[in-house]
């Protein structure tokens, strides 16, 4: 016997005042509603309602049981609700984790007007250069660059990220000019190892190229910088994108 189908039943009936009632508000066979009204309280061990021919009445402990039935379902209706985020005011500390400069540049710009939109909610930014467990660390949301190495994840695209290579005169004197992403196998390149996409990855008219520098891998975002910007006259840039 499924319980609390059992009293959802013999609630329903106690309101609507008689069996029958009963059966046409839940939209349900009459002997269904009998029966489990009757297995109710033989589970019991008591009646509960005193049966007429036109109407029921609640015994004394029919009574009682029906006061604290409608507390129990009160509370499960309101837990579920609750659950569901039906009408519960979001609350409680958000924990949000990314790459540091992409939290830099873009998730802490918005962070003030979120908390006031939410005022309710604390809001925790791990901005880290490496791939945090959202299980294990008790994260609720990371902001992901490339593709996902774990598959079971759930994610949203929220946006396209594009990329700049660069290089500074000073290298480009010493290597000489690229002048397709072909060219860049004879490179020094320095890639950020934590974003999983395998090579640089171009478009020229539709067509996807791809180069393949390596020298130097760096996992934080910020290092990445130091060897282009090393030398005083700065850097220059070829168009890339991710792919």
């Amino acid at each position: 016997m499924d319980r609390f189908d059992a009293i959802r039943v013999l609630l329903a009936v106690v309101d609507a005042g008689s069996l029958s009632a009963g059966s046409r508000k839940l939209n349900a066979p009459l002997p269904s509603v009998s029966r489990k009204v009757a297995e109710l309280e033989r589970h019991l061990g008591t009646r509960l309602l005193v049966r007429t021919s036109r109407n029921i009445q609640l015994t004394d402990a029919g009574r009682d049981y029906v006061d604290a039935a409608r507390q129990i379902v009160a509370q499960i209706e309101d837990a579920e609700l609750r659950a569901s985020g039906e009408y519960q005011t979001p609350r409680g500390v958000l924990t949000i984790t990314m790459p540091m400069v992409f939290g830099q540049h873009y998730v802490l710009r918005l962070a003030y007007d979120f908390l006031c939109e939410y005022p309710e909610i604390t809001l925790n930014v791990l901005s880290l250069d490496r791939l945090v467990n959202l299980v294990d660390e008790h994260v609720d949301v990371g902001v992901r660059l490339g593709e996902l190495a774990d598959s079971s994840l759930y994610a949203v695209k929220i946006c396209d990220f594009g990329f700049v290579t660069c290089a500074s005169p000073k290298y480009l004197a010493r290597k000489g000019r690229p002048s397709t992403p072909e060219d860049l196998v004879n490179h020094d390149g320095v890639v950020f190892g934590q974003i999983t996409i395998p090579g640089w990855n171009y478009q020229d008219k539709g067509r996807k190229l791809e180069g393949k520098p390596t020298r130097l891998a760096v996992r934080s975002s910020t290092s990445r910088r130091q060897p282009s910007i090393a030398s005083p006259s700065g850097a220059r840039a070829l168009k890339s994108c991710p792919p």
